[in-house]
């Protein structure tokens, strides 16, 4: 805008001083006109035929030549002026013209600048949504790996309370079992030694109702008889002796008898009946006991099965998970394979062995067993990060397990760590400048000349030259962390 009235104002001078520099053209008009004049004048004296006329023409002439002559400084003054102005507004004019150029030039490197920042922003769109998209997948992960550590942490913390349970338990049962037949025995012979006392208290007790009925009604019948005796010895006169009874020394004979055999039985025990309830209590106790035992037997037994049951699901959810890992993990090492697990034998259990089967690309699936060193390491490497994935750890330290492998399989290792070192933590031991050139730091041993030992670390997120970070640590063991 600036630009644009002074141009507006320069044009406007310019008509300003059209007028001057018109009148320095008319006066060099004019003169041009008053010299063709006096050329004529000159040509008329010449051909005057009277000196009169020609000394008239002569001085007209000579006055017309003073006249213009006269004006002919002025008008040149003017027509300097004029030249003067003109150039000062052709180089304003010129200014403003490169003024101008240069603010168009501005404009145009304003404009392309703001295409420029058009792209920046909408590349900073996308790598903001590539960053949310990455930081919901390391949240996702992330969150994954706290369930897998929670539930780790509840396996750790249950399994061993269960396990003890479960061996306690057992250790029970098997005291159970040892002390049931003693146990059993003692309430049987209990049980025949009660049938045995009650049946001998019943019989004593007949026995003794028995005796003590016939030796009560002898003693009565003997004391009706010595009373009878005494009446009738009383009654008979002085030197005559009363007759026998009938029968009457059989009757003693019987009493004798009786007399002795309730002497061989003995006294009669009180406490019979107190050790019967005794011994009935003893055996309803142990009764009880063996009834516990058996409930109990029957809970742990369920229990057992119950362990034994989370063991086989917990194993089997863990081996699948391994075994997918696995596959996954080796057909990215070695594209074109395929690797599995399987229990051994073809049997099923937490207690069965386990068989590793690989298949490298162009060969026959075979145990690892059989595989060459290379596949061998491939195939371990791939097992350490399957399980690492199942059960994840702080940090994996890998020792040079990429001395067996070619230069392919190298890159391929190269670049699977410094992918997974985005999520994980990898400290790997080689002397493979292609594992290297994938770390995001060095650390390696330096021995100066000196004799002494010095730890030095590159990092490569900043300076991204591989044969920078070898030249460094030349022949020298170093630790890739990534």
């Amino acid at each position: 805008v600036e630009i644009d009235a002074r141009r507006a104002r320069l044009e406007q001078e310019i008509e300003t001083l059209a007028p001057v520099a018109a009148g320095g053209d008319v006066a060099a008009k004019r003169i041009k006109e008053a010299e063709a004049r006096l050329d004529d004048l000159r040509t008329h004296a010449a051909g005057a035929t009277s000196l009169e006329e020609s000394e008239r023409l002569l001085e007209a002439a000579r006055e017309a030549e003073r006249i213009e002559a006269a004006k002919v400084p002025e008008l040149e003054r003017l027509a300097a002026e004029a030249e003067k102005v003109a150039a000062a507004k052709a180089a304003e004019l010129a200014a403003v013209a490169t003024q101008r150029a240069a603010s168009r030039h501005a404009e145009l490197e304003r404009a392309r600048w703001h295409d420029r920042g058009e792209d920046l922003r909408r590349q900073l769109g996308a790598v903001e949504e590539d960053l949310a998209r990455h930081r919901l997948v390391a949240e996702e992960r992330s969150r994954r790996v706290a369930e897998a550590e929670s539930s780790a942490a509840l396996a750790a913390e249950v399994l061993p309370r269960l396990g003890a349970e479960a061996e306690s338990a057992t250790k029970r049962l098997v005291e159970a079992e040892r002390e049931a037949p003693g146990e059993e025995a003692e309430m049987a012979e209990g049980a025949r030694r009660l049938v045995a006392l009650e049946e001998a208290r019943i019989d004593a007790r007949l026995k003794a109702g028995t005796l003590e009925g016939n030796l009560e009604l002898v003693t009565r019948e003997a004391e009706l008889h010595a009373a009878r005796m005494e009446e009738i010895r009383l009654r008979m006169p002085d030197g005559v002796a009363p007759e026998e009874i009938p029968g009457g020394k059989a009757r003693e004979k019987e009493m004798r008898a009786l007399e002795r055999r309730l002497q061989e039985i003995g006294p009669t025990n009180a406490l019979a009946e107190a050790e019967c309830r005794e011994l009935e209590e003893r055996f309803e106790t142990l009764r009880t006991q063996l009834d516990d035992i058996a409930a109990a037997r029957g809970d742990l037994e369920q229990l057992i099965a119950k362990l034994r049951e989370e063991e086989e699901s917990r194993y089997e959810a863990v081996f699948g998970a391994v075994a997918t890992n696995f596959h996954e993990y080796f057909s990215q090492l070695a594209p074109g394979g395929r690797a599995t697990l399987r229990h051994a034998d073809g049997a099923e259990g937490p207690r069965s062995g386990v068989e590793i089967l690989v298949q490298p690309p162009r060969k026959r699936l075979q145990n690892v067993t059989l595989l060459s060193s290379g596949e061998r390491s491939l195939a371990a490497l791939a097992l350490v990060l399957a399980l690492d994935e199942v059960n994840p750890s702080p940090f994996t330290i890998l020792d040079e397990v990429d001395a067996a492998l070619d230069d392919a399989n190298v890159g391929r290792f190269g670049e699977m760590v410094a992918r997974l070192g985005a999520e994980r933590q990898f400290l790997v031991i080689t002397h493979n400048h292609v594992t290297m050139s994938h770390a995001s730091t060095l650390y390696g041993i330096h021995l100066d000349e000196s004799g002494a030992s010095h730890i030095v670390s590159v990092r490569l997120e900043d300076i991204r030259k591989p044969a920078t970070a070898q030249g460094a640590l030349p022949g020298n063991r170093a630790a890739q962390a990534g």
